[in-house]
Parts: structure tokens; C-alpha cells; sequence
């Protein structure tokens, strides 16, 4: 950013969003921006007030039981749902596994495919093809998906950014 920044014209306006305002990018707006003005709404380091958490502790050789239950359940499960785990690999598999054990439409999305499938992933995905979609952390960034009614941390993020965009 701060390479880019050198080849602009010295009058300009730069503007930063975020759903979450790490440290090290408020320096780089303060150090790099004329009189930058930070604009927070709501609790910093909060969840939305329309969200309703649960937690449920499992032993991890039993997070895929108590997840299947879940989805099985009509009781309970209420599509579209998103399933956050922390791996490439394991979207792929657990998207598999719902797909075969639980009769839900399932599919995979992770960091490492084209954006054009990802794209693809997702407008399926809001357009009800897919009642669930298993997806690393590339998900939980910059959009804003109205429609999903439940959301699964399957696997623990490693900060509480992390958590807050999933």
C-alpha cells in the first residue's frame, strides 16, 4: 500500500472500510493520510445485536457428530448456513461428508480457487442451490450475506477479528 501510495498525486481522497480496523492498518492511515478520521459504529470489537449465539464445547472426535445432528434435525437446521473451518482441506471433506451423512447440498469454498468458482459458488448459494456452504475465513470478509440463517464456527478462529467477520 505504502508503494502504491508514492505514484499518486499528492491531492487525493482515501478512503479505508472495514468491518474491523486492525492495529497495524490504523498506523499505516495515520502515518500515511493528511488528518484521517476514523469513524466507529456501534462497539468496537462486538457482534452485530441481531445475532444470537450459542456455544456448544464438544471434544474435537465429536464435533462432527454434534454437527450432524444439527443438520439433520428439520427442527433445527435452518438453511442457508455457513460452516467455517480453518482449512482448505477441510472444507473440502466436511462439505463431502454433509453432502453423503445428511442429505444437505453442500459445497466447499476456500482461498485457493479462482474467484471466478468462488463467484460462482456463492451466487448459487444465494440463489438456493446450496443449503450450506462449508468455507475457510475467505467468506467471513467484506460481504454481507442477509439471507444465511445460521452460521457454524466448526473450527475456533485464532483471533477475535476472526470471529467478529464470521
Amino acid at each position: 500500500l505504502q508503494s502504491i501510495s508514492k505514484h499518486l498525486p499528492s491531492k487525493k481522497q482515501t478512503l479505508f472500510f472495514s468491518a474491523t480496523i486492525p492495529p497495524k492498518i490504523e498506523r499505516l492511515a495515520t502515518e500515511t493520510l493528511h488528518n484521517p478520521l476514523f469513524i466507529t459504529v456501534g462497539t468496537p470489537n462486538s457482534s452485530s445485536v441481531n445475532v444470537r449465539h450459542t456455544v456448544l464445547w464438544v471434544e474435537e472426535e465429536a464435533k462432527k457428530k454434534h454437527l450432524f445432528t444439527f443438520l439433520k434435525d428439520k427442527d433445527t437446521f435452518c438453511p442457508p448456513v455457513i460452516i467455517f473451518v480453518n482449512s482448505r482441506k477441510g472444507t473440502l471433506l466436511l462439505a463431502e461428508a454433509i453432502d453423503k451423512a445428511c442429505d444437505v447440498a453442500a459445497i466447499a469454498l476456500h482461498g485457493e480457487m479462482e474467484q471466478e468458482r468462488r463467484s460462482a459458488i456463492l451466487s448459487g448459494f444465494l440463489a438456493g442451490k446450496y443449503e450450506a456452504v462449508v468455507a475457510t475465513g475467505v467468506l467471513a470478509r467484506g460481504l454481507d450475506l442477509h439471507n444465511v440463517k445460521q452460521v457454524f464456527i466448526f473450527d475456533a478462529p485464532s483471533t477475535i477479528d476472526e470471529f467478529i467477520h464470521q
